[in-house]
Order: C-alpha cells, then sequence, then structure tokens
C-alpha cells in the first residue's frame, strides 16, 4: 500500500494498492507474478481437467478490449463497456482498476476501492465512471483478494439503423486471470471460427499485462490447417491493441489463429472478436489453449457444449448454433458427438444423435447451423439440447448462439466447450454475476448435466448491490447427460416488474452429478443474446 500523507496535519491525501513481484519461486504453492498455469502447474494450476473458459477468480484480471465515453464506431456507432466486479469471498477485497488506451503505455489507475464479501460493483459506462475518460482499450483490476470481473461491451445508438430498429448490440467478455495469459514457452493459444468479406470482420486483441515488452508471433491457418500468413513483431510492455484480420493478410474466408509469445519477460492476454457488418453485432473469441483439452487420467476426454439451438424464439428470434473445431496436433484425431435433444415438457427423452469424426492435422471443421448439417435434423424441427464430445487427443472446440435477423445478418454470442473441471459438482459452487432484471431484457437460465447422472440443482437469485439480498430458491431436476432450458428466469422466482441489479445466481448441487449451468439474457429490441457461464467459486 502506497500512501501520500500531509506532513502537517498526518492526513492521507491518496492510498493505491500496488502488487510487487517478489523472487519466483516455483513449487512454493504460491502463484506468483511470472508464473503461469503452464509454466508453473504446482503453483497455479486450474483443478483437474478445468478449461477457465467458464471464468476464475484472480486477484488480477484483465478484458483485453473495453470501450468507454461514447467511443466512436463504424456506421456512426457509440460503444460503451459496462463492467460487474463481485468479490466471492468471506473477507473485504482491496483493489484498484488501471485502464490502458490502444496504443498507449501510460495506463489510468484508480483507487484503492473496496469491496464487501459477496457484493458486487457495477458501472454502465466503467471508462467512464472510473477513469472519467474515452476510447478503446484494456481494463486491469489488482486486488489483495480473488475477484470475479465481467464486462459487456455494447453499442445502443443509432448505428445499423437498416437491420434493427433499436436496443444493443454487443459482446461479454469476461476477466482474463493471470495465471492464464502467455508467456514465453507456454505455446501457442488458438482463435476458432474467424471470419472475413462481405458479411463479416474479425480482430484479435491484445493487452502486455506485466510491464515487460514481448516478442509476438501469429499465424493465420485456412480450414485445411495450411498457414497462409506469419506476422512477427515487437511489442511494447503495457501496451493494449486491437488487430484487424485484414492487417494480419486475412482477406476472405474462414480461419482460424495462434498467437505465440516467442521471446521477453511479458505476459499477454488474448481475445478476439467476429463482427456482424450488416447487424453491427461483435462475439468474442475466446483464446484457446490446446494444453486445457487434455485429460489428467488416461482415457477419454468429455467435453461439453451447454447448449445448441435450432429453433424459434420470442421476440421474433430464429436461433441457431455454431460450432468449429480445430485439430491442433500433427495427426489426424477422432472425436465421437453425441446430441442430447431436451426432454419434453411430460418428462419424454428428447432427440438423440451420435456421429464420428476424423479431423485431420491442424484442420478446422465449421458449422454455421450445426444441428441440420451435421446431425441431419430436418431444417423446419425445432430443437434445443447439450453437445458432448468425446475424443482421446486434443481438440479445441468453441460454439456460437446466432439470431438470424429479418433484414439479413445475425447478433449472437459465444459458448465456449468445457472439461470435466468446469463442471459445478458436489461441494462446489457456480455463480453467474452480472445479472440485471430490467423491462428491456429478458433472462433465462440453462442446465446441462455432464456426469451421465440424474442430478438435483438449488439455485438461489441475490441481490447483491450492496449486503447480499437473498430473493428467492427454487430446486430443479436435469436428467442425465440432458439439457433443462428454464425461460423467464425472473418470472419463475415470482420477481415484480422492478428493476434489479446487479443480481447473482448461486448454484449448487443436492445430489447427483455435476452441471454447466448459465444464463442467457436477450435484448427485447435488438434479440441479441448475451451467455454467462458460471464460474466456480
Amino acid at each position: 500500500v502506497i500512501r501520500d500523507v500531509e506532513l502537517e496535519t498526518g492526513h492521507v491525501i491518496e492510498e493505491k494498492t500496488i502488487t510487487v513481484a517478489g523472487v519466483v519461486e516455483c513449487g512454493n504453492g504460491d502463484c506468483e507474478s511470472g508464473e503461469t498455469a503452464r509454466s508453473c502447474p504446482a503453483d497455479c494450476a486450474l483443478p483437474d481437467e478445468a478449461t477457465g473458459r467458464s471464468g476464475v477468480s484472480d486477484r488480477r484480471p484483465t478484458v483485453p478490449a473495453v470501450a468507454g465515453g461514447g467511443s466512436q464506431g463504424q456506421k456512426s456507432t457509440t460503444w460503451t463497456t459496462e463492467a460487474w466486479l463481485h468479490n466471492p469471498g468471506a473477507v473485504a477485497a482491496m483493489f484498484v482498476a488501471e485502464i490502458t488506451a490502444s496504443d498507449d503505455t501510460a495506463p489510468s489507475q484508480a483507487g484503492p476501492f473496496t469491496i464487501e464479501p459477496g457484493q458486487t460493483l457495477f458501472w454502465s459506462d466503467v471508462a467512464r465512471d472510473v477513469f472519467g475518460s474515452s476510447g478503446h482499450g484494456a481494463l486491469s483490476v489488482d486486488s489483495n483478494q480473488p475477484v470475479l470481473l465481467r464486462t459487456r461491451t455494447s453499442d445502443s445508438k443509432a448505428g445499423y439503423k437498416a437491420t434493427r430498429r433499436s436496443g444493443a448490440v454487443g459482446q461479454e467478455l469476461a476477466g482474463i486471470p493471470e495465471r492464464l495469459t502467455l508467456a514465453h514457452g507456454d505455446g501457442a493459444l488458438y482463435l476458432l471460427g474467424l471470419e472475413q468479406g462481405a458479411g463479416h470482420a474479425s480482430w484479435l486483441h491484445l493487452h502486455e499485462v506485466d510491464g515487460s515488452s514481448l516478442s509476438v508471433e501469429i499465424g493465420i491457418f485456412n480450414n485445411r490447417g495450411q498457414r497462409v500468413r506469419r506476422v512477427a513483431f515487437e511489442y511494447p510492455s503495457g501496451s493494449a491493441t486491437s488487430l484487424a484480420m485484414t492487417q494480419l493478410g486475412l482477406r476472405r474466408g474462414s480461419a482460424y489463429a495462434t498467437v505465440e509469445v516467442v521471446g521477453g519477460d511479458g505476459r499477454l492476454a488474448v481475445s478476439g472478436s467476429v463482427v456482424d457488418l450488416r447487424t453491427g453485432d461483435r462475439i468474442t473469441v475466446p483464446a484457446l489453449h490446446e494444453s486445457r483439452t487434455r485429460s489428467s487420467k488416461a482415457g477419454e476426454i468429455h467435453q461439453l457444449v451447454a447448449v445448441l439451438l435450432h429453433r424459434k424464439g420470442q421476440f421474433a428470434a430464429r436461433w441457431r448454433s455454431g460450432l468449429a473445431i480445430v485439430n491442433p496436433t500433427d495427426i489426424s484425431q477422432t472425436v465421437r458427438l453425441v446430441y442430447e435433444g431436451e426432454f419434453s415438457r411430460g418428462g419424454g427423452r428428447g432427440v438423440v444423435r451420435e456421429t464420428v469424426l476424423t479431423v485431420g492435422p491442424k484442420q478446422q471443421l465449421v458449422w454455421n447451423d450445426v444441428l441440420p448439417q451435421l446431425f441431419r435434423m430436418r431444417h423446419r424441427a425445432g430443437s434445443q439440447g447439450s453437445l458432448h464430445l468425446f475424443h482421446s487427443g486434443d481438440l479445441l472446440v468453441d460454439s456460437r448462439v446466432r439470431n438470424l435477423r429479418r433484414h439479413g445478418g445475425a447478433v449472437g454470442s459465444n459458448l465456449p466447450a468445457l472439461g470435466a473441471g468446469d463442471m459445478i459438482g458436489a461441494g462446489d459452487t457456480g455463480l453467474i454475476i452480472g445479472l440485471a432484471h430490467t423491462p428491456a431484457t429478458r433472462t433465462s437460465l440453462g442446465l446441462s448435466e455432464f456426469s451421465g447422472l440424474p442430478t438435483d440443482v438449488r439455485v438461489a437469485l441475490y441481490a447483491t448491490g450492496g449486503a447480499p439480498n437473498l430473493l428467492g430458491i427454487r430446486e430443479f431436476s436435469v436428467q442425465a447427460f440432458a439439457h433443462l432450458g428454464i425461460d423467464n428466469l425472473f418470472g419463475v422466482f415470482g420477481l415484480d416488474e422492478n428493476p434489479n441489479q446487479p443480481i447473482v445466481a448461486k448454484v449448487t448441487i443436492l445430489r447427483g452429478g455435476s452441471v454447466c449451468p448459465y444464463a442467457m439474457t436477450i435484448d427485447k429490441k435488438s434479440g441479441d443474446p448475451t451467455m454467462q457461464l458460471a464460474a466456480r467459486k
């Protein structure tokens, strides 16, 4: 803690908390600055078979792409970033927030602030509200206790009038924990399902988080696994940058990218975006590391995509799910995919479809509407359910939920595949932070069972703007391997129409197996969904 003190009175003028890196000592049980989950798993590893894609509490989370103060984008769009910071611990946390403008290595810092146990701090425009700034950049938090950070960057102004009347479109970005940032020797991060052409544009977002320069190498691969472009450059310490895929050599088509730190002492947080140029919506592309798909025990690896959709919905929605699979290895990999359609309200089992695929070396397989394209379901048939993937080698999997718009284009959200260690099982607590009960949105809850056992789940909603206030508790039963969708979550809990945020959903297992809980919040006017996965406490 650094304090500026007035000498005559002894009054504290300013106080800030900073993290001071000591001697890095891998194996001492502490995840110190300079260590990552890959360079020092003894100190920084996630739970066995966990990917970290569902969100992880951390002392130093970062979001590589935020916007604030009404920063301007294409077609008169105006972008702002909402942010939620939640303290899942039993004691108060003190933190400092930091924002780094794009291509500026001199960050702005604010704090220290205190956040009480179970409390959520919410900012409707974090750059303006906390830092009094505007523009694009990266947001970081430095806390003395693990916290959960979530953001949504959206455009709610007059852009793209031809494809939507009003409402907001945007992308969800959870805080990347420092231990999952990329350092020299950590291998490569993969960003799947990039699209470039007349209808889409893709971006990569980078932020150096450790205050040291580094050397970066980016590879662009076509779906056949051929590297079509390699870009190497020196990256300054503390920088925050967004790179268009056109700058990296992708002019048209579908591709995936790899990012690797090949030198230097810095650490890089990475994410991506795919922009629908007809609606202006952005879908997050998470950076996946191949090592996070590996099983901690011999045998078959099991990954879960919590929900696939091909059906109509409220507010003239036409839901579709896309899927991307990349084989990062030099040998072919076989994967078995099992789609478990949702049980009927009468308890009857939904449709079950299964197929086996071979993914060639470095190959990417992509489906924009996976249920009819891969599982041969009739286009007019409506269905939703979960997807289970079983394989023995390294495979990276990502999915997207899209809502097709009447005038062309789509709005959507990302939903990555998760491993066994990401699930909420006996003894675990899952938290979905940053829910909002507002007239402009509608929120649903989804529960997908992973272990093959009927499972009873308790869901509690809390208002967390101050001391946690219980809003209600409900219990649900999920069949083995099945998906359960709970529409109109706040109506099911009997909440009145009074707006309320921030709200946290706390998920616990009463008996049975393990589940992946998620929330989907839909903007009623634009139709844009936001997917929020439950983070393990």
